[in-house]
């Protein structure tokens, strides 16, 4: 007896991916996916990281606003003093501004794509300021 395969897509109102010869398994590109899915995809507002990476002012206004507060208390969990904080944070929004275009919504949210460009721009710093502490002095 041949069992039926049961996808978890239909307790959620959504059909499974149909490719051809009615494997689901075979579906593969945007010709499989399905139309109500892609025209859903293409009417959701644009996300203030997407906005950025297309070079809107207010956008960057807006993208300022919204995540210096996480910005700043990763920048003093960091043990950066002020003026380190400062630039440091000046760094990231600047790097933000860069990258902004290779941001991708279904890859990770706004907030893991901001935290995770805000840590690296921060242990660059640490290492700046370590360095700078234990670099070797001139003997006399």
């Amino acid at each position: 007896m041949a069992r039926s395969f049961a996808w978890p897509y239909y307790g959620r109102g959504l059909s499974p991916p149909v490719g051809d010869g009615g494997s689901p398994c075979l579906a593969r590109g945007p010709a499989a996916m399905s139309p109500t899915l892609t025209t859903r995809a293409a009417t959701l507002p644009q996300t203030v990281l997407e906005r950025v990476g297309a070079g809107e002012a207010e956008a960057v206004r807006e993208c300022i606003d919204r995540f210096s507060g996480l910005i700043w208390s990763l920048a003093r969990r960091a043990g950066l003093n002020g003026a380190e904080a400062e630039d440091s944070v000046q760094e990231i929004f600047v790097e933000i501004w860069k990258s902004a275009g290779r941001y991708r919504p279904e890859i990770a949210s706004e907030t893991a794509f901001v935290a995770t460009i805000a840590r690296r721009r921060l242990i660059d710093a640490r290492r700046r300021t370590c360095l700078l502490y234990t670099s070797p002095s001139p003997r006399d």
